[in-house]
């Protein structure tokens, strides 16, 4: 028994090889898509950072103010 193509199997084959190369990526594509991505999450850890600071710092004015509005403990 043999497994051989027609010759439009082959010739079908090999279009679909040919028109599917241009899509296919490289090493150096995988490279620079990565570091694409190590920038964006850098800046994304960056704005996480901020954004926790200042969430504590209005936390610390918000537990300040009610203090001074309700007196305090001890007070």
């Amino acid at each position: 028994m043999t497994a051989a193509f027609t010759r439009e199997q082959a010739g079908a084959t090999a279009d679909a090889i040919r028109d599917g190369q241009g899509d296919l990526a490289t090493k150096a594509d995988l490279a620079a898509l990565e570091a694409r991505i190590d920038i964006r999450i850098a800046g994304f850890e960056t704005r996480m950072v901020k954004f926790g600071f200042g969430l504590a710092l209005g936390n610390a004015a918000l537990i300040v103010g009610l203090l001074r509005l309700f007196g305090g403990a001890g007070q």
